[in-house]
């Protein structure tokens, strides 16, 4: 029907992060098997650098006090003992830079693939990335609860960035550090190959970073057997209440501060320059600090840095929830929560309004269920479908989509269009328009775009959306952002 299944070069790009984050792999390499890995041995890494410690002061000891015929053997095992903790203190060091470097390579990934050379191209990508996020959600399902349980940080990330450039844009950035890495000039490389910018490499980067690694805290092994019980039979996506949510929290942000500064840390400097190297250990303090800043203040927001990060993550915790009873109906409620929470003083207004700014009320691969109109600018009997592709729309409950049916077939090449209220089944007003047309002929519309019409009950004849997984399934119908024109319907 569509051609054959599978995905794109772009889409095959997104699974790929995806998998480089949070993923199950046999050799345990994704960032958060990795962190997994970490808090393990977290504990017997100490012990073993504490105990050889403790064998050194003893060889110590045994220089201090032997005698000149057992000086010689003694000085020998001192420093053997010495050379063995050198040796774990090295091997440590070296797991810790290879998880930092794997990470600042996945960031980078993440860059160049959800960024541009200027800002529109920065927009049209990030949209292009989010979109496909949620497009590769099944919507339901046993697998819906582990694919949006890996894709949240990705796409937190790339959310929490753009809100940083729409804050800046709108001079409502006062952090020293930031600022000092900002031109706005310089805000992107002028080819899609060159290296990352400054800004990038210096602010983009630990941004990502501090979204990924938010809730990491959560794979300690303490957190996971509150989670999932001291036997491990507790549903981990369960709902916690009361003491069990402020324990939660509580060793998260513990957990994730800890694995940042030990963790990942910062890079060692790579050189022979003393003067290069002092400036070089500054910038990646500073870096780290900027990171520890974002988490540290993302648990009491109000008008701090953590916005940054903790406005993204209440949006795309409704987006991509791992909650039962997910309703992809009750998405554009997401932007609606996020300005609640911020009238109640949870997170900054200002921020929340800019996010929701970007996003719109309908998130970027939302499917739209529309009316169109003939010639003469009247409804016809029948709906149309559409998906959400653009960001920052000039109204929020009139999204930019690519119209993806057309006379009831689904076509691959659609035009791009921003659906009016008036014309979008999402909304009540609108869908009593369509109350006039029989039940037959609404019959025969899902007859037409739907294989199990049959099996779908009366409430569903007027939708309020529609699930666009299996048409984003196919290949061909994945190229949903290479318009330019759009004109509102």
């Amino acid at each position: 029907m569509f051609g054959p299944a599978g995905a794109s070069t772009f889409t095959q790009s997104v699974i790929d992060i995806k998998n480089l984050i949070y993923s199950d792999t046999q050799v345990k390499d994704s960032l958060y098997e990795q962190a997994s890995i970490f808090f393990g041995i977290q504990d017997d890494d100490k012990a073993r650098v504490a105990l050889q410690v403790a064998k050194v002061d003893e060889a110590k000891k045994e220089v201090e006090t032997a005698s000149w015929t057992k000086s010689k053997a003694a000085k020998q095992q001192l420093e053997a003992a010495e050379a063995k903790l050198a040796s774990l203190k090295q091997s440590i060091e070296n797991d810790r830079v290879k998880r930092l470097d794997k990470c600042i390579d996945i960031c980078t990934r993440l860059i160049r693939l959800s960024e541009g050379t200027n800002g529109a191209e920065t927009a049209q990508n990030s949209a292009k990335l989010l979109g496909t996020i949620l497009l590769l959600s099944p919507g339901d399902g046993p697998r819906l609860q582990v694919a949006h349980q890996r894709f949240k940080p990705m796409y937190k990330a790339v959310l929490a960035v753009r809100l940083l450039d729409k804050l800046l844009t709108a001079g409502m950035i006062t952090n020293k550090y930031i600022l000092q890495h900002y031109e706005a000039d310089r805000r992107y490389p002028e080819n899609p190959e060159d290296d990352l910018t400054e800004f990038q490499r210096e602010v983009v980067i630990p941004v990502m970073m501090a979204s990924i690694y938010q809730d990491v805290g959560m794979l300690h092994l303490d957190a996971v057997k509150l989670l999932k019980g001291p036997k491990g039979d507790l549903d981990e996506f369960r709902l916690l209440e009361g003491d069990d949510r402020i324990q939660m929290l509580k060793l998260n942000h513990k957990h994730s501060l800890d694995y940042m500064s030990h963790g990942l840390g910062a890079l060692p400097y790579r050189g022979d320059d003393k003067t290069e190297r002092k400036a070089f250990k500054e910038r990646e303090k500073a870096k780290l600090v900027f990171i520890r800043t974002m988490l540290n203040d993302a648990i009491k927001p109000k008008q701090g840095l953590g916005n940054l990060i903790k406005v993204p993550q209440i949006y795309t915790s409704v987006i991509l929830s791992t909650k039962a009873g997910y309703d992809v109906r009750e998405l554009p409620k997401a932007a609606l929560l996020l300005e609640q929470v911020a009238k109640k003083g949870a997170v900054d207004v200002a921020a929340a309004e800019k996010l929701v700014e970007i996003v719109g009320y309908f998130p970027q691969g939302y499917g739209i269920a529309y009316i169109p109109k003939d010639d003469q600018d009247r409804d016809l009997d029948r709906y149309e479908y559409a998906i959400v592709t653009g960001l920052n729309p000039q109204n929020p409950k009139v999204p930019q989509c690519r119209l993806v049916t057309r006379n009831l077939e689904y076509i691959a090449f659609g035009n791009d269009a921003r659906i009016s209220v008036e014309r979008n089944l999402y909304f009540p007003n609108t869908r009593k328009k369509l109350q006039r047309v029989s039940p037959e002929r609404l019959k025969e519309i899902l007859s037409k775009l739907y294989h199990d019409f049959e099996q779908r009950g009366a409430a569903e004849l007027i939708p309020r959306c529609w699930q666009p997984y299996d048409y984003f399934s196919f290949r061909n119908n994945q190229n949903l952002w290479n318009r330019k024109l759009c004109t509102t319907i």
